[in-house]
């Protein structure tokens, strides 16, 4: 059946009230949101964007977002963000602090939370949000399994400023009462937003690329050694023995920051690699940082998602998760984001560089064609809760729940949409089912 975005709508027990006032005369609260954001390109921004769109799609009113960015004053920005902080710049943060100070309603200040975006800057970060007088949320991209103790005194500080610690794995949740000593009171679990897709049928995506005869890999993301695609490139003489029509899709331009410290040093080296192994027919690179339709649509024809980061202390990644939601089979190393989801029965693992091991498991799903589906299947499903629609839900009723001021909340109704219906009908009558959101023409009519 087609997957369709849940509503958690709250049951009734007994008579519903009488209408209240309209909340439209009710202000809408300001929400700080500190991140980086568009047009930086990274996945914490990419995160960032998509949840405030998600909010703006689902709720007619519920606040509105401010927010800071994490760059360069150069960068141009929409007019949504209302100041460009500086992580090494004392006045920057005062600068802030300043602007926060003349918003008309505002009770809550959101941290998207990564290591590097403040390295040796950590004290001003802290210094900040203890001046705030807010209340503070954190969400959590990262949480080091294995921190060194200038890494756990920052976190258990920030802990203390914070109301809430957003994390994306219960891997994480439980570092953080465990190692980090956190209260479990003080952390909730908000899956990392996925999109939701049309899943066209993958023969008609590959014939508009010329890839109709081809099986696609893909790997997306910003390029960098951790990602770690050499894995996959000496994988891929075992299985081009068994499927020679395998082609490796690489997608995404280098990290800017790895650009900035060694230019595309690494592009290059994988480059030699394909060279060296003979791939020059196996491989391709987009480079570029591809736009969210086409990102759609190259994971929605790609046959099997490989994600081969080495980076064990790895909490989560949007790249596989927005692969699954996709549909795509997938083979990982087990950073726990991985392990949770896999367990589940939409993949495989693999251990940390390991390509004869890539191999293997690649070989072995290939070779079984009702293995994919069955995997593709559960991997949709599983998903289908982690909707962007839905993950901003979780967002603003915490907020809500949790705000002492008044938060009225509307939320705007989805179109309404036949296609489904239409896709079912033939011109005897409905078809009684469907394979996800394709019409199953062999199981007769309803």
């Amino acid at each position: 059946m087609q997957r369709t975005t849940r509503l958690l709508l709250p049951q009734y027990t007994q008579r519903i009230p009488a209408p209240q006032p309209s909340p439209a005369a009710v202000p809408q609260p300001d929400l700080v949101m500190i991140t980086t954001y568009p047009p930086r390109a990274c996945g914490l921004a990419t995160f960032a964007s998509d949840l405030i769109e998600a909010i703006q799609t689902q709720y007619e009113q519920a606040f509105t977002v401010k927010i800071c960015a994490l760059d360069v004053p150069e960068a141009v920005y929409p007019a949504a963000v209302f100041h460009v902080l500086q992580p090494e710049s004392s006045a920057s943060y005062h600068s802030l602090l300043t602007k926060m100070g003349q918003l008309h309603q505002q009770e809550w200040v959101i941290v998207q939370h990564e290591f590097g975006l403040f390295r040796s800057h950590e004290f001003k970060l802290l210094n900040a949000l203890n001046q705030m007088e807010k209340k503070i949320m954190v969400v959590l991209h990262t949480v080091l399994a294995h921190p060194d103790e200038a890494t756990l005194l920052f976190m258990k500080r920030l802990g203390f400023l914070a109301h809430t610690l957003v994390v994306m794995t219960a891997h994480s949740q439980k570092l953080l009462v465990e190692r980090y000593g956190i209260p479990a009171s003080k952390i909730i679990v908000i899956p990392h937003g996925t999109h939701l897709v049309d899943h066209l049928p993958k023969a008609v995506l590959k014939k508009r690329m010329g890839w109709e005869q081809r099986t696609l890999l893909t790997t997306f993301g910003l390029l960098s050694s951790g990602k770690n695609i050499e894995t996959t490139l000496e994988a891929l003489p075992l299985v081009i023995q068994r499927f020679p029509d395998v082609l490796f899709l690489i997608v995404g331009k280098t990290h800017p920051g790895v650009v900035a410290q060694e230019g595309e040093r690494y592009r290059h080296f994988l480059e030699e690699q394909i060279t060296a192994l003979g791939l020059q027919h196996h491989t391709h690179f987009i480079n570029e940082y591809v736009a969210l339709p086409k990102l759609l649509d190259l994971l929605q024809m790609t046959d099997i998602y490989l994600f081969t980061s080495k980076n064990q202390e790895q909490a989560v990644s949007g790249t596989f998760a927005y692969a699954l939601s996709c549909g795509c089979p997938i083979i990982t190393t087990p950073i726990p984001h991985a392990k949770e989801l896999v367990q589940k029965g939409s993949g495989l693992l693999f251990d940390f560089e390991q390509p004869v091991q890539l191999a293997r498991q690649l070989i072995a799903l290939l070779a079984q064609p009702e293995w994919q589906e069955e995997l593709r299947g559960n991997g949709l499903h599983q998903m289908e809760p982690t909707a962007w629609e839905n993950t901003a839900m979780h967002y603003v009723n915490y907020l809500q729940q949790q705000s002492t001021t008044p938060m009225p909340l509307t939320l705007r109704l989805p179109n309404i949409t036949l296609k489904h219906v239409w896709a079912m009908t033939t011109g005897k009558g409905i078809l009684q089912f469907a394979r996800l959101n394709q019409p199953d023409t062999n199981s007769g009519y309803t």
